[in-house]
């Protein structure tokens, strides 16, 4: 990416302007940069399965290569094509007791494969699956087994305190009284309630999990609460799918100090405060990460952001590696579409908001505040009722880059090292230094830059700079089919 040493521009903008034909930028672009691929984990090992998850700071589709004699890796999985920082691929099939090499791949946004070192794990000799599965209805009598729908238990509460690891709770339809869930599962035993032959109602105090529980599974639920919807704190590997959650009296879903943990599928809507957040009370032990929120519908609820992320003041923990891919927003009535809170430094890294449909939020569709070292890729905002993007302050934002994205109104940033690819956005206002406009797709678009510079260049050869310095100018610089509106210096 452009970095600071790259520009040492410092002519006026008028006069950049008038140099467009002689400059000779050297902007490295952000493909050639290697992400880091980290925190190669494998998990829940059967004699024919396993789970491998990893981190990467740019994101990319998930693939694992693996083969029976180091080097030479004759399996390939099957390819997520899905644009993520935080991955897993399960892979099946495997052979018991035997040693497998491996290694995990990523293409990257920008085309570029990216493979890890070579990493090994052996499958069990044998493996036998535990677990029962319970029902329980609202006919059911908590003095029954549980064991078939004739016997079912009656209440989910029961049905939480008697669980193990690998258990699977089917819930009838009808409604049921909150509950919570006291037990954790493990890697190649978790636990799930689900929703059986229907979507059963869940209300008065929703779904709470007690502090450090892991390895759950909720699906196929309605759930609505007197306070939080779904609550988990301080645990991992906790997988939200194909649920509604609606009309609770706070938050819709809160998960506060996690780590891998999935929200799939899943409608969010008409909450009392926000639909989603995410938080870290810094109580640790460590950083919240590998959250991954896909193909959601999340909407209309009528206090804060849509989607909020926040770091409590004073802790030392912070989030990194969250993926918000493929999800509609839209109708936050007072509220943002995506919030961030945060203290005195980014509470934010590698952030990943990908292919979202973002749109009708009646203060700001993105707030960015407090991100670093992220991406946007493929996002629509729309209809917005202010800024398409914005910040709430002039720092705490570094290094993130734009692609492809398509805005209608204005992208309002801070601070140093952004970076926007081929992009469809009328209006930019920016404060900061080193900032790479390239391959712009707007045919027409207005350019602000105030106490900084920007660098606009396009494929066919063409490049200019725009300091923003002195007093305020307005420009207007046709070539081709491009108009560019350019406004630099400080109003």
């Amino acid at each position: 990416m452009l970095r600071g040493k790259n520009v040492k521009l410092v002519l006026p903008a008028i006069m950049m302007i008038m140099l467009v034909p002689c400059l000779v930028i050297k902007a490295e672009a952000p493909s050639s940069k290697n992400p880091v691929i980290s925190e190669i984990v494998v998990e829940a090992i059967t004699d024919s399965q396993a789970k491998i998850y990893w981190l990467s700071d740019i994101p990319g589709t998930s693939c694992v290569e693996y083969g029976t004699a180091s080097g030479k890796y004759d399996y390939k999985s099957k390819v997520d094509t899905l644009p993520r920082v935080a991955h897993l691929i399960e892979l099946s099939g495997l052979k018991k007791g035997t040693k497998y090499y491996f290694r995990v791949c990523t293409k990257d946004i920008f085309g570029k494969t990216h493979v890890s070192n070579e990493q090994t794990f052996t499958t069990l000799k044998s493996f036998t699956k535990k677990g029962r599965v319970y029902y329980v209805s609202p006919s059911g009598s908590d003095d029954n087994s549980g064991l078939t729908e004739k016997a079912a238990w009656k209440t989910l509460s029961h049905a939480a305190s008697k669980v193990r690891p690998g258990d699977t709770v089917r819930i009838l339809p009808g409604q049921y009284d909150g509950f919570v869930i006291q037990v954790s599962g493990t890697d190649i035993a978790p636990i799930t309630f689900e929703g059986y032959n229907g979507k059963p109602f869940i209300a008065g105090k929703g779904i709470l999990f007690k502090k450090n529980t892991s390895y759950v599974n909720l699906k196929n639920l309605k759930v609505t609460s007197n306070g939080v919807g779904i609550e988990a704190e301080y645990g991992n590997h906790i997988n939200i799918e194909n649920c509604e959650v609606l009309n609770t009296k706070s938050v819709g879903i809160y998960i506060g100090d996690l780590q891998y943990v999935s929200i799939h599928k899943c409608n969010i809507h008409h909450n009392g405060w926000n639909s989603l957040m995410i938080g870290v009370h810094g109580k640790g032990p460590k950083d919240s990460y590998h959250i991954s929120i896909t193909d959601c519908e999340i909407h209309a609820n009528s206090k804060h952001g849509l989607i909020d992320i926040t770091v409590h003041f004073g802790n030392k923990f912070s989030h990194h590696h969250v993926d918000i891919i493929n999800n509609k927003l839209y109708d936050g009535w007072h509220s943002d579409a995506f919030y961030t809170h945060w203290d005195v430094r980014p509470i934010l890294r590698v952030f990943n908001l990908s292919g979202n449909d973002i749109y009708r939020c009646n203060y700001y569709e993105v707030d960015l505040s407090g991100l670093k070292d992220s991406y946007l890729y493929r996002n629509k905002i729309h209809d917005s009722k202010r800024n398409a993007v914005w910040t709430r302050s002039w720092y705490l934002f570094d290094n993130i880059t734009f692609v492809e994205n398509e805005f209608d109104k204005v992208l309002k940033l801070p601070a140093n090292n952004h970076v926007f690819i081929r992009n469809r956005i009328k209006h930019i206002q920016i404060k900061g230094q080193n900032i790479l406009i390239k391959n712009h797709k707007e045919p027409v678009f207005q350019v602000e830059v105030a106490d900084g510079n920007a660098i606009i260049e396009y494929i066919d050869g063409r490049k200019f700079s725009v300091n923003g310095k002195g007093s305020f100018n307005k420009y207007k610089c046709t070539k081709g089919k491009y108009t560019i509106m350019v406004s630099s210096g400080s109003k």
